[in-house]
């Protein structure tokens, strides 16, 4: 048998710049259109929300990406965050799950847990004990996986200012289970590769 014909050869990745369009329409769309983050609209019009590609699969890239974008974070101050995106891997969500308990034992490795938190994002998040096709999946469905990189002190300064932030997941899946699942699925296609 002929190697090159055996060789698996990986899916096309859509360009950057579609890339970084999906992402913003999902979070012009879902994040802020549903006010699924009330602290996404200041962030978005200041400019302190940064959106980086690591088109690696590889968990040592990842991880390095990581950590170079979370002391990037730290560095610029003010309620910067970034996400990382992470097109090229990571589209099995238990894979991704994996990756993302590695990424949070990194940060305290590095000593980073103080100062960053990690949110979650994927295609096919399934909230733990929820049914796939419950809509406050949603919340934390995104057009690729990706890492959600947080300062601490902004994380602090918003839950001090926002009244009753401990109602806002509620929020969130009452406004979702409302909107109900086929209206979802219409908007997601908006930002879906």
């Amino acid at each position: 048998m002929d190697a090159n014909k055996s060789r698996i050869i990986p899916p096309m990745l859509p360009s950057h710049d579609a890339i970084l369009s999906n992402v913003n329409t999902w979070v012009e769309t879902m994040v802020i259109g549903l006010e699924l983050c009330p602290f996404a609209p200041k962030v978005l019009a200041s400019g302190e929300l940064k959106l980086k590609i690591c088109d690696s699969s590889d968990l040592e890239a990842v991880l390095a990406a990581l950590i170079e974008e979370a002391e990037t974070v730290l560095n610029a101050g003010g309620d910067t965050t970034t996400l990382l995106i992470l097109p090229a891997g990571y589209s099995d969500f238990d894979d991704y799950l994996d990756l993302l308990a590695m990424a949070e034992e990194l940060l305290v490795l590095q000593k980073l847990d103080s100062a960053m938190q990690l949110a979650s994002f994927h295609p096919q998040y399934v909230f733990e004990g929820s049914d796939e096709s419950d809509p406050a999946n949603y919340s934390n469905r995104s057009p690729y996986p990706i890492l959600h990189l947080l300062q601490e002190v902004s994380v602090t300064r918003g839950i001090d200012h926002y009244p009753d932030i401990e109602k806002l997941a509620t929020r969130n899946i009452a406004t979702l289970e409302n909107i109900g699942l086929e209206a979802i699925v219409a908007l997601s296609k908006r930002y879906q590769g």
